[in-house]
């Protein structure tokens, strides 16, 4: 019942695993998945199987798929250092378009590539260079009064003092290595890319001093008066988490705050290494104790749900159970020498199967359904080894 893509990839990794004993071994003791099995087997060898083995281990299931397809494209059997970053790999965006908006959008970009022959320099550009100049025109101003001679309600479009998107790099001021937030982690960006943007943007500086990186750690007692939470702090620590809601399971960009890890009317220190960013619903949760983050920037945040720590306790409901009055089982006389046969039924029934299944009968159930329901009843009470009651079989039956 496998489809065909599905099915070859079982023969590939069939093929490719007595090669690789360490993957194999890792896949039979269950340390990996059968989907990161199935993309290590694209570029490990005996030599690099290893490697690639604690690469799956500590890398979620998108980003080892980056790394994958980085090392399939360049030829490579070894996967690439941990602090290098995830590898830069192009986004391919597709959508359908009808055959009248599609001649909108060729319109467009033709009159994109038009307008940008002066900026550029270039004569002739390329449909995915119109349509990014397209974008930072939109992005890069705002519209303005109706430009004379133009429909009504068709503004013109002037210059932001402000960028209305930021593109946030980072870069390691001393090795000059930079990186790309992504959902994934850190994306390696070439210098190259940095240094032509880096001289017109806005640079924030975060010093080590800032980071607070004592030897003590997180809890080491701090000496003098608490910092003042200002918004240049808050912007650090935003741009440090990358500009989103460092919740895993949240992840969003908007309402965005300065939260700190230990409540401030608690005596929480104010800081880089004491505060991360968290949006405004994930900020509520955290104040409403529905939300729990442990650990801190530089070594890992953990989150708890309040819903994951609360004990799973049936002994009220057992109880309740334990209490429930008896059920007893009133059939009409004659009902259980009845012969059932001209109704479909066993006349070698047992008298109470019978009984039980013309209650269930008269609760509404089809005759094949309480049938189905007073034998598996019959079996659960019979690992028991008592004999049940009509009422026992019942509750039992109405139970399955």
């Amino acid at each position: 019942g496998y489809g065909r893509s599905r099915t070859y990839d079982f023969l590939r990794v069939a093929r490719a695993l007595p090669g690789l004993p360490g993957l194999e071994r890792a896949f039979a003791e269950g340390r990996l998945s059968y989907e990161a099995v199935s993309l290590v087997t694209r570029v490990a060898s005996a030599e690099t199987e290893l490697e690639w083995i604690e690469l799956a281990g500590s890398r979620g299931p998108r980003a080892l798929e980056l790394e994958v397809r980085d090392a399939a494209l360049k030829g490579r059997r070894r996967p690439r250092r941990k602090e290098e970053g995830l590898p830069r790999l192009a986004v391919r965006v597709a959508f359908a378009l009808l055959p009248e908006e599609h001649d909108i959008l060729e319109k467009a970009l033709r009159k994109a590539a038009f307008e940008a022959r002066e900026r550029t320099g270039k004569e002739r550009l390329e449909p995915k260079e119109a349509l990014l100049e397209l974008a930072r025109s939109v992005l890069e101003t705002e519209p303005q009064g109706s430009p004379e001679g133009a429909p009504q309600g068709s503004p013109g479009r002037k210059p932001r003092e402000e960028p209305a998107y930021t593109v946030l790099y980072q870069r390691c001021p001393d090795c000059r290595k930079a990186h790309l937030p992504a959902p994934e982690g850190l994306v390696s960006i070439p210098g190259e890319v940095v240094d032509r943007v880096e001289g017109k943007a806005r640079r924030v500086e975060i010093t080590p001093e800032e980071e607070e990186q004592r030897a003590g750690g997180i809890d080491a007692p701090v000496s003098g008066p608490p910092k003042t939470h200002t918004a240049s702090l808050r912007r650090k620590i935003l741009l440090r988490d990358g500009l989103v809601c460092v919740n895993p399971g949240c992840r969003r960009r908007l309402g965005l705050h300065a939260h700190h890890l230990e409540l401030r009317c608690e005596g929480g220190l104010t800081g880089l290494l004491y505060e991360c960013a968290v949006c405004e619903r994930c900020h509520a949760a955290v104040h409403a104790g529905r939300l729990r983050v442990e650990g801190d920037p530089t070594t890992g945040l953990r989150w708890i749900a309040a819903s994951e720590e609360e004990p799973l306790d049936l002994s009220r409901e057992l109880e309740a159970l334990a209490a429930a009055r008896e059920l007893r089982v009133e059939l009409p006389r004659g009902a259980e020498s009845r012969d059932l046969d001209s109704q479909g039924g066993r006349t070698d029934a047992d008298p109470l199967e019978r009984r039980v299944t013309e209650a269930l009968l008269r609760l509404g159930c089809a005759r094949s359904e309480a049938r189905e329901r007073v034998g598996r009843a019959r079996e659960a009470l019979a690992a028991s080894g008592a004999s049940p009651a009509a009422g026992d079989l019942l509750k039992a039956a109405l139970r399955q």
